[in-house]
Order: C-alpha cells, then structure tokens, then sequence
C-alpha cells in the first residue's frame, strides 16, 4: 500500500525513530505528506506517533486532524481514536478504533494499524490477554509486524510471561531487539 515514494518517507522515519531520535522521525513523516501525492499512510503514522508521545504532542495532533481534508468515515474514526488513546481515554478509543476497523478489509493496513492500536490500548489498562489477542490477530496476518510483535512482548513482560516475551522477542530483528529491550 501507498506510493514508492510515501513509503521512503516512512521507512525513512522508522530507522530514525529505531536510532532514537523520534523528533526526525516526526519531521519525515510531515515532510512525506506535504511532499508525497499519496500520503495517507504517512498521516496515520504520524497520529500514531504523536499518540504515543503522550500529553506533551496533543496540539501537534489537534492541528493534525484539523489539516487533514476529506477523509472516509472510517479514517476519521481512525484519527479521532489516536486523539483518544492519546488523551488516555483508551475505552472510547478502542471502540473508535474498532469501528474503524470494522469499515475495512481485514487485511488493509489501516485494519492492522488500528488493531496494533487497540492492542496497545488494552495494554495500557491492564487487559493483558485482550492485548495478546489483539497483536497476535495481526501477526496471524503479517507475521513480519514488528509493532504487533513488539506490542505482545510488551504485554508479556507486563504479565511476568517473560519466557514468551523473550521467544517473541528473538523473532524481531536485531536493531528492533535491542530497542525494545531500552
């Protein structure tokens, strides 16, 4: 999905990100949308990178939903439910992105997003086998998600499991192995 050169733009903010320097990666992603035709993909990653910023990024993701044009009913939903698990409102924001999820094919990236994203919200409030469910809904479709195997880990090693926190974690690549472990 998206362009050659929409997924440069987030490819390149990924390594920037795994190196550790989430500002750069923020700055790509923007610069992807206003340069990119297609830059869809690249206005969902960066929601989903300010969300995970916390409080301190709300304007920056207020002013991203308020620049974004038309946007399908289910795409809207997707970036209002990053607002949400942003805010810690994780409830409504599982149900915000669950009902994205619903209105797209269950293999699109958009679905997959949406469900690393609840799997992250379940996480953060403690529902554990929920999260583990959800991550592994997406691995069971893309075993190459680093962030869904990531996300399982985590919830692993939130539960104690770390024996299966450590056998998802060798599946990762070394550079997101040793990130993760930070």
């Amino acid at each position: 999905e998206g362009t050659p050169d929409s997924r440069v733009y987030e490819w390149l903010s990924y390594y920037q990100q795994q190196q550790g320097d989430p500002d750069a990666a923020l700055v790509t992603l923007q610069r992807g949308i206003d340069q990119s035709a297609d830059s869809r993909d690249l206005l969902f990653e960066l929601a989903i990178r300010l969300a995970d910023r916390g409080g301190q990024a709300e304007p920056q993701l207020q002013a991203v939903l308020k620049e974004t044009g038309s946007l399908a009913d289910e795409e809207a939903d997707f970036l209002q439910a990053c607002l949400q698990r942003q805010s810690g409102e994780y409830s409504l924001a599982i149900e915000s992105f669950e009902r994205a999820r619903a209105a797209m094919p269950h293999e699109s990236k958009l679905a997959q997003l949406a469900m690393v994203q609840i799997g992250k919200c379940y996480t953060a409030v403690g529902r554990l086998e929920d999260a583990v469910a959800a991550f592994r809904a997406v691995i069971e479709s893309n075993q190459d998600s680093i962030d869904a195997l990531k996300g399982a880990a985590e919830a692993f090693v939130t539960a104690g499991d770390l024996e299966q926190a450590s056998q998802i974690y060798r599946r990762l690549p070394l550079v997101d192995a040793q990130t993760a472990l930070r």
